[in-house]
């Protein structure tokens, strides 16, 4: 069967391009972009409501390469530097993830997510995922029909003893995108039958995984308490614009400082009050995104975010999002 196919470039996003099937709604694309609120925009568009804070600083570096069949989707992503993600699920399908890579463990809800582990999130499901710099993950968007009709609870499954199977998952994957990349550059019958063979392989291998059943990871309470710290901290901090002492912070967390830095320091890779300041930099750049160019736009985001010195933040913000301000707005305009 043809495929429709479409290939553009600007200035944020590298070499994306898509294809799909007009008779069996097939879709193949890669992309990549080193700007923040395009792939918050990106993720909000794909069935989630997201909100996103790069920790890294410097070039965003996402990459991704999607396939996408009725009831079935597949997302082969990288990530450059680290970012948090704050993510609802709106969508009916099932979300699978796998860790292929990694400089550190990523971290769902406070947990450790490691190569042996499955993340499974469902309809509604609401989490905070971090994720480490150089980080590839391989992502199934599955319909319940194909997983047994599963619709429980979002969970972590550990998928220890099943190696096996999770190398077929891998492998079945990279040759279902390797056939759609194929028939994306040169369109083909023998491309369709690649096609449907990887398709069905891959549906196998998701049937064996639902057979074998998703039996959750038991999450320790010290996981959970200091994730539950952690939030309980940037609330506090997100009340007061920042300003409350962490001394002055601690005592009213009934906790050390110590203890509050290791929190911070192990769920976030960075302390308390470089989190907030992060944080706030990124509520600057979305209010100069949202409202647009303006006399002193900048000095009222600032104010607005908790910044005191203009010169202080335009070389922070330099600094993490490779921009000034000025030139967020000039963009924008």
């Amino acid at each position: 069967m043809a495929l429709g196919r479409l290939r553009w470039q600007d200035s944020d996003t590298k070499a994306l391009g898509f294809a799909w099937n007009r008779s069996s709604f097939v879709m193949y694309s890669a992309s990549g972009t080193d700007d923040i609120d395009r792939l918050c925009a990106a993720l909000n568009q794909s069935g989630w409501q997201a909100e996103l804070l790069q920790l890294g600083a410097g070039s965003l570096g996402h990459r991704a390469e999607r396939v996408r069949l009725p009831g079935l989707g597949v997302e082969f992503m990288r990530y450059g530097q680290a970012l948090e993600f704050r993510e609802i699920k709106a969508d009916e399908l099932v979300t699978l993830s796998l860790v292929l890579e990694a400089s550190a463990p990523p971290r769902l809800r406070g947990f450790e997510v490691g190569a042996h582990h499955l993340v499974v999130r469902t309809a509604g499901d609401e989490s905070e995922y971090v994720t480490a710099a150089e980080t590839r993950s391989l992502n199934f968007d599955v319909a319940p029909e194909h997983l047994g009709g599963y619709r429980g609870p979002s969970r972590i499954v550990a998928m220890r003893g099943a190696e096996p199977l999770r190398r077929e998952l891998i492998a079945a994957s990279r040759a279902l995108v390797e056939a759609c990349r194929t028939d994306h550059a040169r369109p083909a019958a023998a491309g369709e039958k690649r096609r449907e063979l990887a398709q069905a392989r891959l549906l196998g291998a998701l049937r064996a995984l639902s057979a074998r059943g998703l039996p959750p990871e038991a999450i320790s309470a010290t996981d959970l308490g200091r994730f539950q710290l952690v939030e309980r901290a940037r609330g506090h901090l997100r009340e007061t614009r920042g300003s409350v002492p962490i001394p002055k912070l601690a005592r009213e967390l009934a906790v050390s400082e110590r203890t509050l830095f290791r929190a911070f320091r192990q769920s976030l890779g960075m302390g308390p009050r470089e989190v907030d300041q992060l944080r706030r930099l990124h509520e600057v750049r979305a209010m100069l995104l949202a409202r647009g160019p303006g006399r002193g736009r900048v000095a009222e985001a600032a104010a607005e975010a908790g910044f005191t010195h203009l010169g202080r933040l335009a070389d922070l913000y330099r600094r993490h999002f490779g921009e000034l301000p000025t030139q967020t707005l000039a963009r924008r305009a």
